[in-house]
């Protein structure tokens, strides 16, 4: 496979399931010239698991915009084939590399899709409610008051919103999401998704916190999707 140079791909790599790496991505990874990744550890066990020796950099919250600008700069001069991963699924919804995207646009560099998993739509899946439409909330503000102001928002809308956040947090998400979306709300929880330790609860967020408010989910990456309201 060859690709297009100089160009940026954004590859959407698996979110626990090796498998999941599509043939697409995994040749686009194999082709390219250097690999931005999220964080090295994350990014050369990937690159690893494939037996591909790449050149890094890091693309992360702590890069920062003149680094940038010379990464976009060096794929322009050097006419190199980029690829962009993030630690797991799709890239550019949470994690950063939005501003190397803009960049590199900026240069007439070509920003070239290879999509595949989401741990948004495998969630979405597997609901049991209708979710042609749906709102994707992403992160919640840390502090709770903020937290709690912004979940108050989203529960009044007429169709199902996502939420992800960091594991250790599960417990105080779950719990601030039945207060401000009521107990009785269907939702559907799914935790380490694709992976052999994958769960995917559906129900009332009073049964998803008594099920689940008092466990330990610190290591488990978690997907909290609640229906709409009426």
């Amino acid at each position: 496979m060859e690709l297009a140079k100089p160009s940026l791909s954004i590859c959407a790599v698996d979110i626990g399931n090796r498998s999941d790496n599509t043939a697409r991505v995994i040749e686009t990874l194999r082709a390219a010239d250097i690999v931005f990744v999220e964080s090295f550890r994350e990014g050369s066990t990937l690159l690893k698991h494939f037996d591909m020796k790449k050149e890094m950099l890091e693309v992360s919250e702590h890069t920062t915009a003149a680094e940038i600008a010379s990464y976009a700069e060096r794929i322009a001069v050097e006419k190199l084939a980029a690829a962009l991963i993030s630690d797991c699924g799709t890239p550019l919804i949470e994690d950063p590399g939005r501003t190397l995207v803009a960049a590199a646009r900026e240069l007439g560099i070509p920003v070239l899709p290879v999509p595949g998993v989401s741990s948004i739509t495998a969630a979405l899946m597997t609901a049991p409610f209708p979710v042609k439409k749906f709102f994707y909330a992403g992160l919640l503000p840390r502090e709770r008051k903020e937290r709690d102001i912004e979940l108050r928002k989203l529960a009044s809308l007429p169709y199902p919103v996502v939420i992800l956040d960091a594991p250790y947090r599960f417990n105080d998400v779950l719990a601030a999401v039945a207060r401000a979306f009521g107990n009785s709300r269907d939702t559907l929880i799914g935790y380490d998704l694709t992976m052999e330790s994958e769960t995917v609860f559906t129900g009332t967020l009073g049964e998803a916190l008594a099920a689940y408010g008092g466990t330990k989910m610190k290591d488990r990456e978690f997907v909290i999707v609640v229906n709409g309201g009426e």
